[in-house]
């Protein structure tokens, strides 16, 4: 069964509706600039930790090659290539102009919120409720705001109302970023009594009206296959056969 801490990215948006609203109306106004501004120091904090680490390793290893950037899943390597060994049966479905990929789950619409800005689209295997299935993907959609924020802005915003979720334990692992997308592996601990937890992924991405966040969460931890095999499911979104 799906538990709650399972649906809590779904709740989330309620905040992020609050944020994006501010940041997108006439004229900008103080708070949204100041969460902006928080931000963007927080980011410029992190990227200098990393140029120190850099160069660190640097002098201590100068004739070691420097370590490959992280690139985002290839879909050969999960076996999603048609005439390839091991292939993966695609669904296509739509939200929020943008074609999204699942695996053959006979995934449905279950839930759809369309406000000035925003739209949110839910889907589960079988159009099964959230509180009887175990797995369940998220198109959250934020018109306009790739003028106003980065995708790092966004997703950092996203990371902050995770962390303070007081009911569950989230894991934000950062897997691959560019200047126009991140993947973010997400793990959530709730109670353990109740055996609450979630795995998964969401991704953020641009496109040519706004901000994307795309999230896929399953109750049960994920084999190494599965987490490839999303992992590029989530990667395709938005490359081929979008609707834009």
């Amino acid at each position: 069964m799906l538990n709650e801490v399972f649906a809590l990215p779904f709740k989330y948006p309620a905040l992020m509706i609050a944020f994006f609203s501010i940041l997108l109306s006439s004229g900008c106004s103080l708070m949204a600039k100041q969460m902006i501004d928080d931000t963007q120091k927080q980011l410029a904090e992190e990227q200098k930790e990393k140029t120190a680490k850099k160069a660190s390793k640097e002098e201590q290893s100068p004739e070691e090659d420097e370590e490959p950037k992280a690139d985002f899943p290839n879909n050969a390597d999960a076996g999603l290539d048609s005439g390839k060994e091991g292939l993966v049966d695609t669904t296509k479905l739509e939200a929020s102009n943008v074609t999204i990929f699942a695996d053959n789950q006979n995934w449905k619409q279950i839930e759809h919120d369309n406000e000035e800005g925003y739209e949110y689209t839910a889907f589960t295997p079988d159009g099964r409720s959230s509180d009887l299935s175990q797995e369940m993907l998220g198109v959250q959609f934020f018109e306009g705001a790739h003028q106003q924020i980065t995708v790092a802005q966004a997703a950092q915003v996203y990371k902050q109302e995770m962390q303070n979720d007081k009911n569950a334990k989230w894991t934000w692992n950062v897997i691959s970023e560019t200047q126009d997308e991140m993947l973010v592996e997400l793990k959530i601990m709730g109670d353990p009594e109740q055996g609450e937890h979630g795995y998964g992924y969401v991704r953020f991405f641009t496109t040519d009206k706004g901000i994307c966040a795309l999230l896929y969460l399953s109750s049960n931890e994920l084999s190494e296959e599965e987490q490839k095999k999303w992992q590029s499911l989530l990667q395709r979104a938005d490359r081929e056969d979008t609707t834009l």
